[in-house]
This record gives C-alpha cells, sequence and structure tokens, in this order.
C-alpha cells in the first residue's frame, strides 16, 4: 500500500495558482494594518452623474509672493517666532518651523500640566463612555517649507526634501524630551482633497499626550506576527519584495520603496528602512541624505505620472509611553507612507459600514507606471490642487 501511494504522487507537481493571478475579483489583507482590501478593476468603468470638481492652480500660473500668505518671505511677522530656521548660503532662511496658530493641541506650561494632571490619569483609567474626557495638551508645529509660495517639494533640488526630513528629525528628537508627549505624528497635507487649507508648500508636526487607538493596533498587529513568526513584519516585507520584484518602486542601500501588496488605494507608496528603529527620532543623522534622496525621487515619480495629486503623507514612528509595555524594538519599524487623494468620495458607504477599502487598481500596475516615469520628465504644468 505505501508503495501504491507513493506510486501517486506526482513528482513535478504544477505550483499553485496565486488568487490574484487568478481572480481580477479578489480581497488582500494589509499585514501592517490587518484592514481587508478588496480589489476590483471594473469599478473604475461605472458610468458617473456626480463629478467633484476641486479648483486648481498650475505650479507655473503661482506667483512667487503672495501678499497675504503668512508663510511667504516677507510675511514673517504674520507667525510665531520661529523654533527653528535654516539658512542658505546668501544669509536668507530656506525653512522654518512655528508652533501652529490655530493649534488641534494647545501647549501648556508645567504649572497648567501639573494642575491638569488628575485629569489626565482619570481619563486614561476612566470607562464611562459619556464622560471620558482630558485636556488637550501638547505641540502643534508648522514646517514652511520655503520662502517661495510656489515651490513645489518635487520640482526642487533633492537638498530640499532632505531638509525638511532633517527639520522632523531636529524637532522630534527636542519634542521628545516633554514629559507629556507619548507619541510623535509628522506629515504632509498636498492639496485641498487631502485636507491642505494653504498652497505655500509646509508639513506639520503634532505630539501627542495620548497614543492613538489605531496607532496602538497597527502595533498589536506588528508584535502578534512576532510573536507567531518570530520575525519582524518589516523585515518580512522587505525579503518578499525583493524576491518578487513586482511593486518595488525605489531600492537603496537602506531603505525600499514599494506600493504595498495590499494598498489600501490607487499608488498608494510605503517607504520602510531595512535597519532596525521604532523610533524615526533615532535615525543615523547619516541616513537623512538618503532616505531624503529615495522620498524625493518617490514624490517625483507620483507627481509626474499623476499630474501632481493631492496626497497626505505621513511618517509612523512608535510611542514613548503606553500601556502595552513592549519593546517596540523587537517588533515594529518606523515608516513613511503616502496616500494619493485621486478623487473625493474615495471613502463611501462600503468601506465606512465594512471597513473594507475598495481598490479598482493593482498595485502591481500601480509599481509598473511609477518605475516607468523618466525623472527628468517632471512637468511644469504640474497642478496644485
Amino acid at each position: 500500500q505505501q508503495q501504491a501511494a507513493e506510486a501517486q504522487v506526482d513528482p513535478d507537481p504544477e505550483p499553485v495558482q496565486r488568487v490574484e493571478d487568478s481572480c481580477s475579483h479578489h480581497f488582500r489583507e494589509n499585514a501592517l494594518t490587518g484592514d481587508w482590501v478588496v480589489y476590483s478593476p471594473n469599478r473604475s468603468l461605472r458610468p458617473k452623474q456626480i463629478y467633484h470638481t476641486v479648483p486648481g492652480h498650475r505650479y507655473i500660473d503661482t506667483p512667487e509672493y503672495v501678499e497675504n500668505c503668512p508663510f511667504c518671505k516677507g510675511n514673517e511677522a504674520e507667525t510665531p517666532a520661529p523654533v527653528l530656521s535654516y539658512y542658505g548660503e546668501d544669509g536668507k532662511w530656506t525653512l522654518r518651523v512655528v508652533h501652529n496658530k490655530y493649534p488641534a493641541v494647545s501647549q501648556a506650561n508645567e504649572r497648567d500640566f501639573g494642575q491638569q494632571h488628575p485629569a489626565f490619569q482619570s481619563a486614561i483609567d476612566g470607562n464611562d463612555p459619556a464622560s471620558n474626557a482630558m485636556p488637550a495638551f501638547g505641540h502643534h508645529e508648522v514646517v514652511v517649507e520655503s520662502p517661495r509660495h510656489n515651490a513645489q517639494l518635487s520640482a526642487q533640488p533633492t537638498k530640499h526634501t532632505v531638509m525638511l526630513l532633517r527639520a522632523f528629525w531636529e524637532r522630534g528628537r527636542e519634542l521628545r524630551h516633554d514629559r507629556r508627549v507619548r507619541h510623535l505624528h509628522y506629515f504632509r497635507n498636498q492639496g485641498a482633497a487631502a485636507g491642505a487649507s494653504m498652497i505655500h508648500p509646509h508639513s506639520q508636526i503634532v505630539a501627542l499626550p495620548i497614543v492613538a487607538t489605531t496607532v496602538l493596533h497597527r502595533i498589536e498587529v506588528a508584535r502578534r506576527f512576532f510573536v507567531r513568526h518570530q520575525e519582524p513584519i518589516f523585515k518580512r516585507i522587505i525579503d518578499l519584495e525583493l524576491q518578487a520584484q513586482e511593486r518595488i518602486v525605489e531600492d537603496s542601500e537602506n531603505f525600499l520603496a514599494v506600493v504595498p501588496y495590499a494598498a489600501l488605494c490607487p499608488f498608494e507608496l510605503l517607504i520602510v528602512p531595512k535597519l532596525d528603529g521604532c523610533f524615526f527620532e533615532d535615525i543615523e543623522e547619516d541616513h537623512l541624505e538618503e532616505l531624503g534622496d529615495i522620498l524625493h525621487r518617490v514624490l517625483r515619480r507620483l507627481d509626474t505620472a499623476l499630474g501632481a495629486p493631492c496626497y497626505n503623507l505621513v511618517i509612523r514612528t512608535a510611542p514613548y509611553w503606553s500601556r502595552q509595555a513592549y519593546d517596540y524594538q523587537k517588533f515594529f519599524r518606523w515608516h513613511c507612507a503616502i496616500f494619493p487623494r485621486l478623487g473625493l468620495g474615495a471613502m463611501a458607504g462600503f468601506e465606512f459600514g465594512t471597513g473594507i477599502f475598495c481598490n479598482s487598481h493593482t498595485p502591481e500596475h500601480d509599481a509598473a507606471e511609477l518605475r516607468q516615469v523618466r525623472l527628468g520628465e517632471l512637468s511644469e504644468f504640474a497642478a496644485i490642487p
């Protein structure tokens, strides 16, 4: 009987066909978030009777100076005094970091924080769903990326992207010493559909006294993977992407840029460091230039392929204190994510009701399109959405 069973074994079994290759409509699980994404290529062909239009401007038609813009050179008095400034060889400022005049969280001195500390502790430990509240102390800063109103980041020399990352890095290393800060958030909103209220190029830093539930969930997903496989999920992703060579957009010695296997939206991009490190603020200073170069190339490809779309750029880093009490260094890795906003109403009833994202583009197609971009061809007519 054993010989008969062995005889029935196919010595050259045909490889198992991947679901994503055999089914045009299929689900993929996002390994970093645990979210499911449904890929439906024909969704982009559905008829439309409602069109969303957002007034746009072309960078080439946008003036270098706008009189009522508080971020333009010459209007420095319209913003608070800078907490960080960079200067060019001519002695003029090239980047400024200032406190946001309209902050999401209010900056409080130590005395105010001391008086409100019992409210913080009560909110953290409380379980009353109708009255659990705490003061919104923290820091909210604006990074004014250029004195010029029309300085599109991807159209500037690479050193400007490096300078932005260095400002994030320097301010983060300073803000983390505030005992009230538990988590730092770095982001850039490009265009109206991404939530930007100003055309002048700028980014933001928010230091929070709490760790958001979404952040804790992402960390827990990474921890569970590590416990199960004894390997950081970020290392596994890098190894698989380098092996597949299907979704890579840019690759360097210490960083990898890909369209994720289960991208939540068309042309989503993920930049992951190849070296361990859960805090962006702990990145080696020498690596900032390499990171700036790969980020600049990615943004240039994105703006060229899609005509300077609206997008949200975020740098996700581990919290400095949370109730999880884990050694994040073992299983979490800071990373940068970019989400192009290619149309209003991307989040609709299906997404809000199920928590499942619907994507009409396959990541492999999007990565291939971005790789085909010739970096010297960024158009001057790129729009400011």
